[in-house]
């Protein structure tokens, strides 16, 4: 039985197999998982101060503010539990992260409160437990990551364009996963055959872009890389 005087607080964190699913039209994850944990709160009989939501997304927790604030605030002893929809949440990436979070809870005996089971850490065999679902959290990490880079480079092998932004006179089919030429194409075309002859410079490539778009938001920089672009090679 928890203390209905204790001081808790939730994380809440989105997965990428959540973003996946997201994508094909399921559930919002964050407003899912707050109204699970708010549930279970109210069975437990506590009350749930402080939220923790992480919006962005990271496999490290140097990459999630939310968590670096949620570990700072259990080193401090602020909780005496925090909830999560499953110990996964808190780390699953390089095994130093596991330890980060493992020591963390361990150092005031922070519960962590789950659906399932309510760990604590001062206990040897739910010191046991969280250890073991965090391992087979970075096991499951590890094999995403493996499917997520074979599924890339076969993407790529197929000729798909799986970048986030088409490059400058395309436009992304995202049906078929290809770029499209627009009405940019043409000028485009020209101004790399011209810079691939000697024709113009940079300089005077930067001078063009403006003249033709009619802003002068582009770079040296950015018309570098676009000359240089690999898209334009069929790449």
């Amino acid at each position: 039985m928890l203390s209905k005087t204790g001081i808790y607080a939730a994380y809440l964190r989105k997965s990428r197999a959540d973003a996946e699913l997201e994508a094909k039209g399921q559930f919002e994850t964050l407003a899912h998982h707050t109204q699970i944990l708010k549930a279970l709160a109210e069975r437990e009989g506590i009350h749930i101060a402080t939220w923790y939501r992480e919006i962005v997304s990271g496999d490290t927790i140097q990459d999630r503010p939310q968590m670096q604030a949620l570990l700072r605030d259990v080193r401090a002893g602020l909780y005496d539990g925090v909830l999560v929809t499953e110990v996964s949440r808190l780390a699953r990436g390089r095994t130093a992260d596991q330890a980060t979070v493992s020591d963390a809870f361990q150092m005031h005996g922070t519960l962590i409160i789950t659906p399932a089971k309510i760990y604590d850490p001062a206990n040897d065999a739910d010191e046991t437990f969280i250890d073991f679902e965090l391992f087979m959290a970075r096991q499951e990490y590890k094999y995403i990551r493996k499917r997520m880079k074979a599924g890339k480079r076969q993407a790529l092998l197929d000729g798909c364009f799986i970048g986030s932004r088409p490059p400058f006179g395309y436009d992304h089919d995202a049906k078929n996963k290809t770029l499209v030429p627009n009405a940019d194409a043409p000028f485009v075309t020209k101004l790399l055959h011209d810079f691939a002859d000697g024709n113009v410079t940079v300089a005077a490539a930067v001078r063009l872009m403006w003249s033709y778009t009619g802003q002068k938001t582009w770079s040296y920089t950015s018309l570098r890389y676009l000359l240089t672009n690999p898209c334009y090679i069929g790449m």
